[in-house]
C-alpha cells in the first residue's frame, strides 16, 4: 500500500502532526477514565457520558432515558428557555417514549421498562 503525504507534510513532521492531533487527546481521555478521573468527562457530549455510565453499569436503562430526557431539556439551544418550557418537554417526551412503538422499543433497547 502506498501512502501518499499532501499538503506540504513530510514522514520528518509527521511525529508533530501525531502528537497535535485529537488521538493523542482521546488516548489521553482514556487513561484518565481508566484512572477514575472524572475530568475527562467534563464537557464531553452527555450522550457519550450517558452512554458510558450504561455500559459499564452505574445507571439502569430507565436512568438512561431519564438522563437523555433531562440532556435534551437541557441543552444550550434550549438553556435560555423558561423552567416550565423545558419541564413540560421533559413531560412531553416521556409521553412520547411511551406511547411511540419506535421509541418504546429504543427504550426498551437500553433496559429501560416503559409504560
Amino acid at each position: 500500500m502506498d501512502i501518499k503525504i499532501l499538503g506540504g507534510a513530510s514522514l520528518d513532521n509527521l511525529e508533530t502532526v501525531q502528537e497535535s492531533s485529537s488521538l493523542s487527546k482521546s488516548a489521553q481521555e482514556v487513561d484518565e477514565i481508566e484512572a477514575g478521573s472524572s475530568s475527562a468527562l467534563d464537557g464531553a457530549d452527555p450522550v457519550e457520558q450517558i452512554s458510558e455510565d450504561l455500559a459499564v453499569g452505574r445507571i439502569n436503562g430507565d436512568e438512561a432515558v431519564d438522563r437523555l430526557i433531562d440532556a435534551t431539556a437541557d441543552s444550550p439551544m434550549l438553556s435560555s428557555a423558561p423552567e416550565a418550557l423545558r419541564q413540560e418537554l421533559k413531560e412531553i417526551l416521556e409521553d412520547f417514549i411511551s406511547a411511540d412503538p419506535y421509541l418504546s422499543s429504543l427504550a426498551h433497547g437500553l433496559g429501560a421498562k416503559v409504560e
